[in-house]
């Protein structure tokens, strides 16, 4: 804070700063987060590493001259090694994304849970002293079985029209994880298997770095009587070399009869998952979050998480991360995961296992929100293709019926057209921003 590039109690600590840890052949072997400033790697091999963080992907520049990656040697007489620093500061230009969607609480017929939308800049989601001030409007849409109670326990309250919640901001730099944070009812005539949809959006009033990540889309289901302790995995079934993002939500409950001090997950990512893309979303409590290869570990030290019949609402927790298939994955390709959940030191709790298909069958379940579904017409065309209900700044991708990329369309604006005179004729899926939305015939 003082610039004077030496590290003193009164400067900040940073939090969820992803750090990666690269061998001497540049192979990423683990990725920890900062919590306090602080991130740790354990049980390597006597070797040269390369330490570093990203200061282009993230709101941060270096300072004091340092630059991102720091080498450093563990040998016989050094095995190991403390403060390995980064000194970071905020970066001059403004971005604020909605970073992630999440649910807490059972969501089953007749019962309450908590939807939590978290939005990220420099000051809130990293901890940094960033002293821009802006403004702008949240928009939160909800479509699906659910019937709005109230704001969520130390949440701001929305303007409330129809399935639509509006918030304006004067200053995106107060805003705190619980903020957005909105209570619903499931209601009882819902169906196992039914989609509750959220779609998020900013307006800001001043320029945005990156207007791309001011727009999100989630869909989460609703279940039976089940396992309080499972996973789930939006978008579930996909098109061949579909190449976004996976979003996995670990939900946990203490059902024992004591509070939980500890709790430990433990996920190994499937194969086919490119793990180098994992990027931690958001939690219920403090996390430490440490990937090393495909092994996911995560641990809630000191939660002292209530058990059920003490504090029902109280017990109950979530871990969400996301990661990005393998390139190109053909037709028939699965994606599988389970996690393990450990309460202090009783025996694995076995979630259920998600599954991904990539399927050129797969039907368009979950499209972007826009109040009305995304539109392609005329359908068949013996030329262009016109489309309504888009986010801006959207990203079209026409496959062929073999999973094959045969067209790109930038999309700046809700509606408009894509030239279709040089496709074939033939049979196309359509995909707006990663998911599926359309089959188109073209004549």
């Amino acid at each position: 804070l003082d610039s004077n590039c030496i590290y003193n109690n009164t400067d900040w600590n940073t939090q969820n700063i992803p750090v990666k840890l690269f061998d001497n052949q540049n192979n990423l072997l683990a990725m920890s987060y900062t919590i306090n400033g602080i991130y740790s790697f354990a049980a390597l091999q006597l070797d040269s590493f390369v330490v570093t963080i990203d200061d282009v992907a993230l709101p941060i520049n270096l300072a004091c001259g340092q630059t991102n990656n720091q080498t450093l040697y563990l040998d016989s007489a050094s095995q190991t090694i403390a403060n390995i620093n980064f000194p970071i500061v905020c970066d001059s230009a403004f971005d604020i994304k909605v970073h992630s969607v999440s649910q807490l609480g059972r969501v089953v017929p007749g019962q309450q849970h908590i939807l939590q939308t978290n939005l990220a800049n420099a000051a809130f989601w990293y901890n940094l002293n960033c002293s821009n001030i802006n403004s702008g409007t949240v928009t939160i849409n909800i479509i699906g079985p659910v019937t709005y109670i109230s704001p969520a326990l130390n949440a701001l309250t929305p303007i409330v029209s129809g399935s639509a919640f509006t918030y304006s901001l004067t200053n995106f730099n107060s805003i705190t994880p619980n903020s957005f944070g909105l209570k619903f009812l499931t209601d009882t005539t819902a169906q196992a298997g039914n989609q509750i949809c959220v779609h998020v959006s900013i307006i800001p009033n001043t320029p945005d770095a990156d207007t791309i990540n001011n727009e999100y889309d989630y869909c989460y289901k609703v279940f039976s009587s089940c396992d309080p302790n499972m996973k789930e995995v939006y978008p579930t079934n996909v098109l061949p070399s579909y190449n976004d993002w996976f979003t996995y939500t670990i939900h946990f409950q203490n059902t024992g009869t004591a509070p939980a001090f500890n709790i430990r997950l433990r996920d190994t990512l499937d194969s086919n998952l490119d793990y180098s893309s994992f990027e931690f979303l958001g939690a219920s409590h403090t996390a430490k979050t440490n990937l090393i290869g495909n092994v996911l570990s995560v641990r809630f030290e000191n939660i002292m998480l209530p058990d059920s019949t003490t504090d029902y609402n109280g017990s109950m927790g979530y871990y969400q991360y996301r990661v990005k298939p393998i390139a190109n994955l053909p037709m028939g390709s699965n994606i599988k995961n389970t996690a393990y959940i450990y309460f202090d030191y009783n025996p694995a709790v076995v979630t259920n296992t998600t599954e991904n298909h990539f399927d050129i069958t797969t039907s368009p379940s979950h499209p972007p929100l826009r109040g009305g579904a995304v539109n392609f017409y005329p359908n068949p065309s013996s030329g262009s293709f016109n489309y309504t209900n888009l986010p801006k700044n959207s990203t079209i991708i026409f496959y062929n019926l073999i999973g094959e990329v045969c067209l790109t369309h930038h999309a700046s604006l809700p509606s408009g057209e894509v030239e279709g005179a040089s496709l074939p004729k033939g049979i196309y899926f359509a995909k707006v921003n990663g998911v599926s939305v359309a089959k188109l015939v073209k004549e």
